[in-house]
C-alpha cells in the first residue's frame, strides 16, 4: 500500500481546513440561495478530495470498490425515481450537479462519502466482518437521518409525500451494511488518517442545517 499524498503531520491543518470549508458551505446555505447552488456540489467533492489526499493511495481493487459504491448508489436513485422503491416516491433536485440521464452526476456521493469516511474506523471495534459491516450500516444510518431531513431544503432529494419515509432510512442502513460488507469481502483497506473526523464534520454540518431552521422558527 502506497503512502498518502499528505502524511499525518498535515492532519490538523487538513481537519481545520475541512471544518472551515464546511462551515462556509453551511453559512451560504442558510443565508444565500444563489451561492448555495454552487457550494453544495463543491462541498461534496471537496470532502471526497480531502479523503483522497490523506488516504493511502488506492490500489486497483480499492478504485473498483469506490466505482462500485458510486455506481450502485446512483442506480438506486434511478430505480427509486422510476418505481418509488426502495427509497420511496422521490425526485432528485438540481443541487447535485448536472444530470446524466435521469440523475445528477454527484448523487452517488450521498452514499459513497459516509461509507468511505467510516470504513476503516469500524476496525477499532471488532475484527469480525459482520460486526464491522453492522457498525458501518449504523454509521450510515445516523448520517442519513439528518441528510434525509435536510435533503429537500438542500435540493438534493424531494419526497412526494413531503417527508422522508421510514423505508428510506431502512434502505440507507441496508445499503451501508452491504457496501461495508462488500468492501470487507473484497479486502479493501481504505485507510485515511482523517476519515472519521471528516465524517464528524459532515455529520455536524447536517445537524446544524437541521437545527438552525427550528431555532429560527422558535
Amino acid at each position: 500500500m502506497s503512502s498518502p499524498l499528505l502524511n499525518q503531520r498535515f492532519n490538523i491543518p487538513g481537519i481545520v481546513s475541512a471544518a472551515i470549508l464546511s462551515a462556509l458551505a453551511v453559512f451560504f446555505e442558510l443565508t444565500s440561495e444563489s451561492v448555495s447552488l454552487f457550494t453544495n456540489p463543491i462541498w461534496l467533492v471537496l470532502l471526497f478530495i480531502f479523503f483522497l489526499l490523506f488516504a493511502d493511495r488506492p490500489n486497483g481493487m480499492e478504485i473498483r470498490y469506490m466505482i462500485l459504491v458510486f455506481a450502485v448508489s446512483t442506480g438506486l436513485f434511478v430505480v427509486a425515481q422510476k418505481t418509488g422503491k426502495p427509497l420511496g416516491e422521490i425526485s432528485l433536485g438540481s443541487a447535485l450537479g448536472p444530470r446524466l440521464g435521469e440523475v445528477p452526476i454527484l448523487s452517488g456521493f450521498l452514499w459513497l462519502l459516509p461509507v468511505l469516511l467510516t470504513f476503516s474506523y469500524t476496525e477499532k471495534f471488532s475484527s469480525s466482518i459482520y460486526v464491522r459491516a453492522l457498525l458501518g450500516g449504523l454509521f450510515v444510518l445516523v448520517a442519513s437521518i439528518f441528510l434525509c431531513a435536510n435533503a429537500p431544503f438542500l435540493d438534493f432529494i424531494v419526497w412526494e409525500s413531503g417527508r422522508p419515509e421510514i423505508l428510506s432510512y431502512f434502505t440507507w442502513f441496508v445499503g451501508g451494511f452491504l457496501f461495508h460488507f462488500a468492501g470487507l469481502q473484497m479486502q479493501v483497506s481504505m485507510k485515511c488518517s482523517i476519515a472519521f473526523p471528516l465524517f464528524l464534520i459532515w455529520l455536524f454540518s447536517h445537524v446544524v442545517l437541521f437545527i438552525a431552521p427550528l431555532i429560527h422558527m422558535a
